[in-house]
């Protein structure tokens, strides 16, 4: 009888021991809450590029007959580019980045600061060129003491450049992308 009464209490203090730990059955709720996640990283690249919304895309910086444009990305990254199969460059038809001399070359790379009161600077050789918005549309552009409503052409410390408020209406940048030399 002794031997009898032992099994049951180990059998009852098992069958405790297991309720209290939850072991057994199929369900999954443990009475305790879930592990939560890792908050996200607000400084996410999508923010980063929210930024720019406003003065990202193509620009026609056309003088005369020479086909020039640049891109600002939704990074803000500057991109100049040339047309070659104009009747300056008399080449290929397709578009090339911006080389040498040319205007806005030396500015390939470069990225725009974008400011608190949603106007963006460009360092030009260490002059600030600053794009003043007026909601989407680039309104004028300063640097070097020079106010500009249009287009700016000149050189800062050595650098070439060719800086407008207008935006390309005749190509968009897939078009000049597509069209890239080889």
């Amino acid at each position: 009888m002794l031997l009898r009464n032992s099994m049951i209490l180990v059998t009852l203090a098992g069958t405790a021991l297991l309720s209290a730990c939850g072991g057994g059955g199929g369900s999954s709720d443990s009475g305790s809450p879930a592990p939560t996640a890792e908050p996200v990283n607000s400084d996410t690249p999508a923010a980063t590029s929210d930024a720019y919304d406003t003065i990202k895309g193509l620009y026609d910086t056309k003088a005369g007959d020479n086909e020039q444009y640049y891109y600002i990305g939704a990074d803000g990254v500057f991109t100049a580019y040339n047309y070659l199969g104009d009747a300056v460059d008399a080449g290929d038809n397709c578009y090339r980045e911006s080389t040498g001399d040319e205007a806005n070359a030396k500015l390939n790379g470069e990225t725009l600061e974008a400011l608190s009161s949603g106007d963006f600077v460009l360092d030009v050789g260490g002059t600030d060129v600053t794009f003043t918005m007026d909601g989407s549309d680039v309104s004028k552009i300063e640097g070097g003491g020079i106010n500009v409503r249009g287009t700016m052409a000149l050189s800062f410390n050595g650098i070439n450049i060719r800086l407008t408020t207008q935006r390309a209406t005749a190509i968009a940048i897939d078009d000049v992308e597509s069209m890239l030399c080889e």
